[in-house]
């Protein structure tokens, strides 16, 4: 028999960072997301408990819908209109108009005890987004002056595809660690654009017959 054994060089994995951010208008445009800083994914799933005469006997999560809380310093000036900033004449805008849908894509990083952090990475691919702004403060400059940080609270609608055998779920991700190089060169090339190729936000489909296999 073969004993555990713990912290094996490179098996000591950790995720951080964020970046990569990439706005996809409905219009099919892609946009770069400078400025961004943070995502904090989440889930509205909830855990339910039953009982019966008085001890219990079954408990189940019922699976949510994504949302996160996404954070950045500056944004695009296309992503104004996506939350209710619409420009009625040039350099005059006027505010809580109605939000529209959109795609985003963004990195995480992967690093182990041998490479740090780039030993890999997830792409994480956002469908039907809505973003709903939290409150701005605009403080007083003082001695020391700090960038403001602007954050949203993302909600999501499932994407229908219709060749989906899972529950429909607006969140992918794809791991570097597990997708051959050319597949996922492909994939970033639709995902980002080259010299040829006007970058887009791929369907779930298109996605699943650049990586199968």
């Amino acid at each position: 028999m073969t004993a555990l054994v713990w912290d094996t060089p490179g098996e000591r994995i950790f995720q951080t960072g964020v970046d990569r951010g990439v706005l996809y208008l409905s219009s099919g445009t892609a946009v770069v997301w400078n400025g961004l800083t943070g995502v904090q994914e989440s889930s509205n799933g909830e855990l339910k408990s039953f009982y019966l005469n008085g001890l219990k006997y079954l408990e189940y999560i019922s699976p949510g819908d994504f949302s996160a809380t996404l954070t950045a310093y500056t944004f695009p000036k296309e992503f104004e209109s996506l939350i209710g900033i619409v420009e009625i004449e040039p350099g005059f805008n006027v505010y809580e108009q109605p939000s529209k849908s959109f795609g985003l894509s963004y990195r995480t990083k992967i690093g182990d005890d041998i490479q740090g952090v780039d030993l890999a990475y997830l792409i994480h691919i956002l469908y039907n987004v809505r973003a709903n702004p939290q409150s701005v403060e605009y403080p007083t400059i003082g001695e020391n002056i700090e960038a403001m940080e602007f954050s949203w609270d993302l909600s999501s609608k499932p994407s229908t595809d219709s060749t989906m055998t899972w529950r429909p779920s607006a969140h992918f991700t794809v791991d570097s660690r597990e997708v051959g190089s050319e597949m996922l060169s492909e994939l970033e090339t639709v995902l980002y654009g080259d010299e040829s190729t006007v970058p887009s936000l791929p369907s779930v489909d298109t996605i699943r017959s650049i990586l199968s296999v």
